[in-house]
Protein backbone atom coordinates (compact mmCIF):
# COMPACT_ATOMS: atom_id res chain seq x y z
CA UNK A 1 0.00 0.00 0.00
CA UNK A 2 1.48 3.31 -0.91
CA UNK A 3 -0.10 6.74 0.16
CA UNK A 4 1.35 9.91 0.12
CA UNK A 5 1.22 12.92 2.36
CA UNK A 6 1.76 15.92 1.69
CA UNK A 7 1.37 19.98 3.16
CA UNK A 8 2.84 23.24 2.93
CA UNK A 9 2.77 24.34 6.32
CA UNK A 10 2.97 21.97 9.07
CA UNK A 11 1.15 24.80 11.08
CA UNK A 12 -2.20 23.91 8.89
CA UNK A 13 -2.37 20.90 10.54
CA UNK A 14 -2.56 19.38 14.19
CA UNK A 15 0.24 17.91 16.36
CA UNK A 16 -0.74 14.38 15.78
CA UNK A 17 -0.92 14.73 12.09
CA UNK A 18 2.62 15.83 12.01
CA UNK A 19 4.31 13.54 14.08
CA UNK A 20 2.58 10.77 11.97
CA UNK A 21 4.11 12.58 8.70
CA UNK A 22 7.55 12.23 10.14
CA UNK A 23 7.06 8.60 11.11
CA UNK A 24 6.97 7.21 7.18
CA UNK A 25 9.77 5.36 4.88
CA UNK A 26 10.53 8.32 2.62
CA UNK A 27 10.94 11.91 3.55
CA UNK A 28 11.38 14.78 0.59
CA UNK A 29 11.98 18.19 1.52
CA UNK A 30 12.80 21.53 -0.27
CA UNK A 31 13.00 24.68 1.74
CA UNK A 32 11.18 25.52 4.74
CA UNK A 33 10.14 28.00 7.88
CA UNK A 34 11.57 27.70 11.03
CA UNK A 35 8.84 25.36 12.52
CA UNK A 36 9.11 22.97 9.77
CA UNK A 37 13.36 22.84 9.57
CA UNK A 38 13.49 22.22 13.37
CA UNK A 39 10.78 18.75 12.74
CA UNK A 40 12.35 17.65 9.88
CA UNK A 41 16.34 17.90 10.90
CA UNK A 42 15.62 15.31 13.52
CA UNK A 43 14.23 12.67 11.28
CA UNK A 44 16.66 13.83 8.30
CA UNK A 45 19.97 14.10 10.28
CA UNK A 46 21.37 17.19 9.57
CA UNK A 47 20.61 20.91 10.96
CA UNK A 48 17.75 22.91 10.91
CA UNK A 49 19.73 25.51 9.04
CA UNK A 50 20.78 22.78 6.36
CA UNK A 51 16.79 22.20 5.81
CA UNK A 52 15.87 25.82 6.15
CA UNK A 53 18.20 27.30 3.40
CA UNK A 54 18.64 24.66 1.20
CA UNK A 55 19.31 26.05 -2.34
CA UNK A 56 16.74 26.93 -4.93
CA UNK A 57 15.74 23.02 -6.91
CA UNK A 58 17.34 21.28 -4.47
CA UNK A 59 16.28 18.76 -1.94
CA UNK A 60 16.44 17.13 1.45
CA UNK A 61 15.84 13.72 1.44
CA UNK A 62 15.45 10.67 3.34
CA UNK A 63 14.94 7.33 2.53
CA UNK A 64 15.31 3.49 4.35
CA UNK A 65 18.70 3.26 2.84
CA UNK A 66 20.12 6.47 2.67
CA UNK A 67 19.73 10.22 3.80
CA UNK A 68 21.34 13.27 2.09
CA UNK A 69 20.94 16.36 -0.29
CA UNK A 70 20.02 16.36 -3.99
CA UNK A 71 19.38 18.85 -6.93
CA UNK A 72 15.91 18.23 -8.21
CA UNK A 73 14.43 18.59 -11.59
CA UNK A 74 13.71 21.70 -12.93
CA UNK A 75 10.45 23.01 -13.87
CA UNK A 76 10.24 23.02 -17.61
CA UNK A 77 10.61 25.84 -19.81
CA UNK A 78 8.30 27.61 -21.28
CA UNK A 79 8.46 29.14 -24.63
CA UNK A 80 5.86 32.06 -26.35
CA UNK A 81 3.67 30.52 -28.95
CA UNK A 82 2.50 32.21 -31.73
CA UNK A 83 -1.32 32.32 -31.72
CA UNK A 84 -2.85 31.80 -35.21
CA UNK A 85 -5.68 33.85 -36.05
CA UNK A 86 -8.97 32.19 -37.90
CA UNK A 87 -9.42 33.79 -41.52
CA UNK A 88 -13.19 33.59 -41.72
CA UNK A 89 -14.85 33.56 -44.85
CA UNK A 90 -16.91 36.26 -46.23
CA UNK A 91 -20.52 35.63 -45.20
CA UNK A 92 -23.01 35.03 -48.00
CA UNK A 93 -25.85 37.25 -47.53
CA UNK A 94 -29.30 35.24 -48.10
CA UNK A 95 -29.61 31.57 -48.80
CA UNK A 96 -27.73 31.37 -52.06
CA UNK A 97 -24.49 33.25 -53.04
CA UNK A 98 -25.17 36.05 -55.70
CA UNK A 99 -23.37 35.76 -58.82
CA UNK A 100 -23.54 38.76 -61.56
CA UNK A 101 -24.73 37.66 -64.74
CA UNK A 102 -22.43 38.48 -67.71
CA UNK A 103 -23.94 40.60 -69.85
CA UNK A 104 -24.38 39.82 -73.10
Amino acid sequence: MSVVLSTQDFAMIDERMTKLMCNVGNIVSFRVGHKEAQLLSREIGCTAQDIQFIEKYHVAYRTPNETGFAQAPRPPMFRKLEVQTKVEPKKQSGWFPLVPLASA
